[in-house]
């Protein structure tokens, strides 16, 4: 855990990776947002390259007031992939986040998948990115 102290002190937030056996249920996520009363960001469904550059990107983002939104379609950096933004109901899979704050502290967290093949037509007119939409 003081590992994690020192890269929020330093960087405003942590970021933690979960590999799992089967890939698909890997995730990562932002430690520390939360201590700023902001939300923190899960990536779902990416390798851990992709999913460091997403969160580093998409916290920056939610430090200056500038958070994606549930429903929001956002840009994948490095790719041309999209990612839907959702919010996260049960937080408690962010173990680090939880022994940070403690158990009884309020937790708003961001998923951040990618879209299906299915909705990147629709999408790919830019509408609802947030992260390169001004608000």
């Amino acid at each position: 855990m003081n590992n994690l102290r020192g890269e929020i002190d330093r960087d405003g937030w942590a970021l933690q990776y979960v590999l799992a056996t089967d890939p698909s249920r890997s995730y990562g996520y932002t430690v520390g947002l939360t201590l700023r009363d902001l939300p923190e960001v899960v990536v779902t469904g990416l390798p851990p390259a992709v999913s460091w550059d997403v969160l580093n990107d998409v916290a920056d983002a939610v430090t200056v007031g500038k958070a994606p939104r549930p429903g929001d379609t956002i840009p994948c950096p490095g790719t041309d992939a999209l990612l839907s933004v959702e919010e996260v109901d049960d937080v408690e899979h962010l173990t680090r986040v939880r022994e940070l704050v403690g158990p009884a502290a309020r937790v708003v967290a961001l998923n951040l998948r990618p879209c299906p093949p299915s909705a990147l037509g629709a999408s790919r007119d830019g509408a609802g990115a947030g992260l390169a939409v001004d608000r």
